[in-house]
């Protein structure tokens, strides 16, 4: 496809979707995360273009992007809310993008926004959605970051004894194990070296392009250091997964240069040895690299994944 018609399908689709958005949605409100700090995500709830819905799919972004941005989460979005699916969108602080803060403004959002926040903000995120969404028809889909942290809520939600009425969990390229952490760890050093010392080493400052081509301006996303290395940290507990009482299928990128499909082999050779292996799905897409979906990329194999993926 050259430029001219790249551009065209990006312009097109991106007018649909907005269309179809402003259609459908039925309510936006805020939940917080009822820590010290309290954090909060925006939760939107977009009813099915067909009255006659088969169930929902739940969105959770991963890092230094959101539902607005994210060519993954798009295209899951318009193909939902064409197909006979309501679509929930959680959108944290980790896409929550800002024009440039003062160095005081930017410390205390790092200090803020740690992993351990952002799983808060998201065990709240679950309860929040629960009267909402269809009992048992209902797929949560997180990618990256959002299906890390998704993990770890839903697994400190087991341990709360907690009961929700999830279908089906699909992490797409979740970050767990430490194999690669040496080489994020050296990513992270590199990216705040770049900030040139317009911020502290107690900052690390995230932009997206697709940020950038939407808004027309640079503008970042303020973490903690350590929010990445803490993420990678997390203990992976396919005992309690175990427990979920619902279907999870794990998705690998096949040219994944920050989890790799060796990593989440071995972690799925583990939940298979688990008492609801029968529950438990991993599929690689070839092809793909960690962002899953790039723009204008054909994503019917993705969507074939959700499309098929079993709920209760």
């Amino acid at each position: 496809m050259n430029r001219t018609k790249q551009f065209a399908v990006l312009s097109k689709f991106k007018d649909f979707l907005i269309e179809v958005k402003n259609k459908t949605l039925k309510w936006e409100n805020v939940c917080f995360s009822g820590t010290k700090n309290n954090s909060h995500a925006i939760i939107s709830y977009y009813a099915s273009m067909n009255p006659n819905t088969y169930g929902d799919i739940v969105l959770v972004p991963g890092l230094a992007t959101n539902t607005d941005i994210d060519p993954f989460m798009k295209n899951l979005m318009f193909w939902g809310l064409n197909h006979r699916r309501n679509v929930i969108t959680v959108d944290t602080f980790i896409g929550d993008f800002k024009d440039t803060i003062s160095t005081t403004e930017a410390t205390q959002l790092a200090t803020q926004n740690t992993y351990s926040e952002f799983v808060s903000l998201l065990e709240q995120s679950i309860k929040y959605i629960q009267p909402y969404v269809i009992p048992n028809k209902n797929i949560l889909i997180g990618h990256s970051a959002g299906a890390t942290g998704l993990t770890d809520a839903l697994n400190n939600l087991v341990v709360q004894n907690t009961k929700t009425n999830i279908g089906a969990v699909m992490l797409f390229a979740p970050c767990f194990g430490t194999q690669q952490r040496g080489s994020i760890d050296n990513a992270v050093r590199r990216r705040i070296e770049s900030n040139n010392g317009e911020y502290p080493s107690g900052v690390l400052i995230m932009p997206n392009a697709q940020d950038v081509w939407k808004m027309g301006r640079l503008r970042n996303v303020y973490i903690s250091p350590n929010f990445i290395g803490d993420m990678f940290d997390s203990v992976f507990r396919p005992d309690l997964m175990n427990k979920w009482n619902t279907n999870i299928t794990i998705v690998a990128a096949q040219n994944d240069t920050k989890v790799s499909v060796k990593c989440l082999e071995q972690c799925f050779k583990k939940m298979k040895n688990m008492s609801h292996a029968d529950l438990f799905k991993m599929i690689t897409l070839s092809d793909s690299q960690h962002s899953i979906l790039a723009p204008n990329q054909n994503n019917k194999n993705v969507l074939n994944i959700v499309k098929n993926q079993r709920t209760k």
